[in-house]
């Protein structure tokens, strides 16, 4: 980035990882290590944890702990686009420190979170899996009072839920408890003076779902009477929650939730028109849910589809819309009375230095170049989870995932047009060498190689075609210009860059994320190290973006060149 980008305003997140970095990566790390000691324990229906305690659904169910997870952080996404200068002055305030009495309560509640270890062993009834819950829940909590206490002061954290108000929390318990909000009101539809409502949104989404897969060439064999909806091998019948009753009734709850919670800054009557809009794409996105589900089950797998994809899909594609029709509504100006987070200024925790901060300019979040750098490897981040929650083989998917963040960079193009793009021979030649590297030490094929295979033939030319091209356009250009803005342009400046020694050691932590992401940990590894190198060696992120670009591109040449779609 410029000098000119870098003094352009305060950012939500600009200074979260500017003062004590070290003490940020020890934290984060900590936080990792501990989660993973927990899925280990809990998230794994084989654990003995799990079978001792009669806990197995909650263990068994850990894509749903993922979907939970996705919707909190996106319901903090909507927040902190509302109250923007509320959490700009709580980002300010983060800092790591010890803090005694945050360890002890963190403690506390992982040794609480622990406790059901003991159980092992016990008899296995309802009032034992019951009591697991309590504690774990009350575990969690405590856990997570401690982690707070020693990311910044308590002061702080009071006067920043007494500003958000009642909205924070509440929003807060519906995204993560609202898988299990879904399966309460999933019997709405056989109430009486609602039956006959499911029964016509059942017809016509059948209708529709046959038309839509009918566009697109599919051989459908259909029965009126029975609601069946055949193609191939695989069947379907197109009955209660089908209908799409359920979407109405929490994408209108929502939409009364936010119109309340954002009523100053709305223009009423105007505003009510959401509810309509509303509908109406909730509508849409569970048909387009019901014939991906049909798709996935005639030409994937009939096993992914019912107990992968229709299990979360209809929760993703509510949050996604949630989230959307937020965002969209605080971007038009017609559907607001003033800019959105303009209600007045949140009163600054006791002895923050933040006036002088609030005086300068927000950017717009999209002309903000520290989001560039953060927000499309967040989604890459979300994307990928979901490809691995919901498909048996996520690189089928990963062309779809592609288009969805060149989306998302095509939003920050102010940003990245204004990156300094200058050829240079060394990047690129960087880039051979180590694309050359990862293709000759690569393992031979091995079964999922061969099943994937067995997939792409059933594709057909022009769908193959398509994905190979979606496959090759995500892999050379899109995540190499995602990860690299995330890691070198991000991750790698926040440490101190003054020395040599300074310099290797931000090298070395950037490049051992970025080797986190790889399933080959130890040449990805060696590839972040030299794209740590090249975006040091002239201060040019986009020397990295270049060399990690050609890498990808003699990798997809050689995957292309062999069929071997596994390679990275």
């Amino acid at each position: 980035m410029s000098t000119t980008d870098e003094a352009r305003g305060v950012r939500l997140f600009r200074d979260l990882f500017q003062q004590s970095s070290k003490r940020w990566v020890m934290l984060l790390g900590a936080v990792l290590l501990e989660l993973s000691a927990v899925f280990a324990l809990y998230l794994n229906e084989s654990g003995e944890v799990c079978t001792a305690t009669g806990g197995t659904h909650l263990c068994a169910n850990q894509d749903d702990w993922i979907v939970r997870g996705f919707s909190v952080a996106a319901f903090l996404f909507v927040f902190a686009m509302a109250r923007p200068q509320l959490m700009t002055r709580l980002s300010q305030e983060l800092a790591p420190q010890i803090d005694i009495q945050g360890v002890v309560v963190h403690l506390l509640g992982m040794a609480m979170i622990a406790l059901p270890v003991v159980m092992v062993g016990s008899e296995s009834s309802w009032m034992l899996w019951a009591l697991t819950w309590v504690i774990l829940a009350t575990g969690f909590l405590t856990a997570l009072v401690g982690l707070c206490l020693l990311m910044a002061r308590r002061g702080t954290w009071i006067w920043f839920f007494r500003s958000a108000g009642i909205a924070l929390p509440v929003g807060g318990l519906i995204a993560l408890f609202g898988l299990d909000i879904i399966a309460f009101i999933r019997p709405i539809g056989h109430w009486e003076g609602f039956s006959q409502l499911a029964h016509f949104l059942t017809r016509e989404t059948f209708q529709a779902c046959t038309t839509l897969l009918g566009w697109f060439g599919h051989d459908v064999m259909v029965n009126a009477e029975t609601r069946q909806i055949i193609i191939g091998e695989f069947e379907i019948f197109i009955w209660g929650s089908y209908s799409g009753l359920e979407g109405f009734i929490l994408i209108t709850a929502y939409l009364l939730f936010y119109l309340w919670m954002f009523r100053d800054d709305l223009a009423f009557p105007r505003a009510l028109l959401l509810l309509p809009i509303g509908i109406i794409l909730s509508w849409g996105l569970n048909i387009i849910r019901i014939s991906l589900l049909v798709w996935i089950g005639a030409f994937v797998s009939p096993d992914l589809a019912f107990d992968g994809f229709h299990s979360h899909a209809g929760w993703l594609g509510f949050t996604l819309l949630a989230v959307s029709l937020a965002f969209l509504t605080h971007r038009n100006a017609w559907f607001r009375t003033r800019p959105a987070g303009a209600s007045g200024p949140a009163p600054s925790p006791k002895g923050s230095d933040l006036d002088r901060l609030m005086r300068r300019p927000v950017p717009p979040f999209f002309n903000d170049p520290y989001m560039a750098q953060i927000a499309p490897f967040i989604a890459l981040m979300g994307l990928s989870l979901a490809l691995a929650t919901f498909t048996a083989q996520p690189v089928l998917l990963f062309p779809v995932a592609a288009l969805i963040l060149s989306l998302i960079l095509l939003l920050f193009s102010e940003v990245l047009i204004k990156l300094s793009w200058r050829f240079d021979p060394v990047p690129v030649i960087m880039g051979l060498a180590i694309g050359w590297l990862w293709v000759v030490t690569a393992a031979p094929a091995t079964a999922q190689q061969h099943e994937l295979a067995q997939t792409l033939s059933n594709l057909g030319p022009v769908w193959l075609s398509l994905w190979i091209a979606g496959q090759i356009i995500g892999l050379v250009l899109v995540v190499p210009l995602v990860e690299e803005l995330f890691f070198r342009g991000y991750v790698l400046r926040r440490f101190p860059l003054d020395g040599a020694w300074k310099q290797l050691f931000a090298i070395m932590v950037s490049a051992a994320l970025f080797a986190v992401l790889y399933e080959r940990w130890l040449i990805a590894a060696l590839a972040g190290f030299v794209f740590g190198i090249l975006m040091l060696r002239k201060g040019r992120v986009t020397d990295a973006i270049v060399g990690h670009s050609v890498m990808a591109g003699v990798i997809a040449a050689w995957m292309v060149w062999t069929g071997n779609w596994t390679l990275i």
